[in-house]
């Protein structure tokens, strides 16, 4: 008899949790939002029913469609929301309550879906951020000293920007000693991390996507041996909402993203890394073979004139005394050199991680021409330019930037002159630096006719 009592007191325990009124901790956020659907990412303070109701903008709240989901301790109180059946080329607008309580006032949180215009009118100009190395300050768990975060107003000034994707390059999150033991400790500084109220407003903004470097897979300079790489891939897809992760065949986070007339192939760095430092040099893979067959079919059945190639680490830098592409050299120069046998064109390259934001260019032996763009850091530390980097023969005359930075991607110009702006600009959104290319620039000089 006594067990049915204490299985009616937990259920009733359980019951009124559920049923208490709760907060919204932080988002919500769209993720890859496609014409037809998105997802709309969010967490609460604790278990509680969530009600999002959206309509179309140019219709009012008269028509709108309401979408319910109950958050759980299991998952962190996190809500992935599926929103089928959408209309192309709409704003959304929205209200949200949790158990009952409106948390969000109607208009406060809007997504869009890409327009329908192919074979209809001339492709839309839209933007892109990017950016790399968040690091929120939590004095209980840093080293000793000044916190090595700071500069949130960053956020609000992306936010500003009106981005129709932003781009989170990897170190998104900076995982402490604490965390990378335990999968509750990987969660816990996500939690931590994603509340940050200056970082509110750029989450409500246009979609997300993202990939990771080593400081939100594990430990600093963690490969494919870390103990918790499973665990910590499931914490990753409990806070973002990317197109997919990987596949069975291949399990992992890299994954293709598109809008408009760019496709984004956001690759994994760690889930297939081998050690960047031992072991010999050919034989070495950051990417692993498979992720990198998997890279060449996609590139090969891309039929968008933008191809933006984005991962944590530099691609092209050869003078980089940290983490880099280099340090795997015959897995990068079988990829460079199938770039540029397959004349593959539109390419831009897009990293993260060197707490200072630079554009690179080289030329390859049959002139493909490597363009590749590193973002960082938002809110990380920062450090002095290092004189190899300010003479390195790649680096673009007065790009290198070492303050705290954001870069943003302006696609831009008619169907056949299609172009990106590329700027960096400062915490408070300052210009610093513009650079136009155009796509007949980047990568492959000719053009190879394709199949339609």
């Amino acid at each position: 008899m006594r067990y049915i009592v204490l299985f009616f007191v937990v259920t009733v325990v359980h019951v009124a949790g559920l049923a208490s009124a709760q907060n919204l901790r932080s988002g919500p956020m769209a993720g890859f939002t496609d014409m037809q659907s998105t997802t709309i990412w969010l967490q609460t303070d604790a278990p509680g029913l969530v009600e999002l109701t959206y309509w179309p903008r140019r219709q009012g709240p008269s028509i709108s469609r309401v979408h319910q989901l109950q958050t759980l301790g299991l998952a962190s109180n996190t809500a992935h929301m599926q929103l089928q059946g959408l209309a192309p080329g709409e704003i959304y607008d929205t209200s949200l309550s949790i158990d009952g309580k409106d948390v969000l006032a109607p208009g406060a949180f809007s997504f869009a879906t890409p327009a329908l215009w192919q074979y209809r009118e001339a492709p839309p100009a839209f933007t892109f951020l990017a950016g790399s190395c968040h690091f929120t300050n939590d004095p209980e768990t840093d080293r000793p000293g000044p916190g090595f975060g700071a500069g949130y107003e960053i956020f609000g000034a992306m936010a500003q920007m009106k981005p129709a994707a932003t781009l989170w390059l990897g170190d998104n999150i900076y995982l402490r000693e604490t965390d990378w033991h335990s999968a509750v400790g990987i969660d816990n500084r996500y939690k931590k991390s994603r509340a940050l109220p200056a970082l509110q407003a750029l989450l409500r903004t246009g979609q997300h996507w993202a990939t990771w470097d080593d400081h939100d897979f594990g430990p600093n300079d963690a490969n494919s041996s870390y103990p918790l790489a499973d665990e910590s891939r499931a914490v990753f897809k409990r806070y973002w909402a990317n197109r997919s992760y990987g596949s069975s065949q291949l399990p992992g986070i890299q994954t293709v993203m598109s809008l408009h007339d760019v496709d984004v192939f956001m690759l994994d760095n760690r889930s297939f890394r081998d050690d960047a430092f031992k072991g010999r040099p050919a034989e070495r893979r950051q990417f692993g073979d498979e992720q990198m067959r998997w890279l060449r079919n996609a590139l090969a059945n891309s039929r968008a004139p933008i191809k933006i190639i984005a991962s944590g680490g530099q691609f092209l830098n050869e003078i980089n005394p940290w983490e880099g592409w280099h340090w795997y050299p015959k897995e990068r120069a079988d990829f460079l050199k199938w770039l540029e046998d397959e004349s593959i064109a539109g390419v831009l390259f897009l990293s993260g991680d060197r707490h200072h934001s630079v554009l690179m260019h080289t030329q390859g032996e049959k002139g493909y021409a490597y363009w590749e763009l590193t973002c960082s850091p938002l809110t990380a530390g920062t450090f002095p330019a290092r004189q190899e980097d300010l003479n390195n023969p790649m680096t673009q005359p007065g790009t290198l930037v070492t303050q705290r930075n954001f870069c943003a991607i302006h696609v831009e110009g008619a169907a056949k002159d299609r172009r990106l702006r590329l700027q960096v600009r400062a915490s408070d959104g300052a210009l610093l630096w513009e650079r136009a290319l155009t796509v007949t620039q980047l990568g492959a000089q000719t053009h190879k006719p394709t199949s339609k």
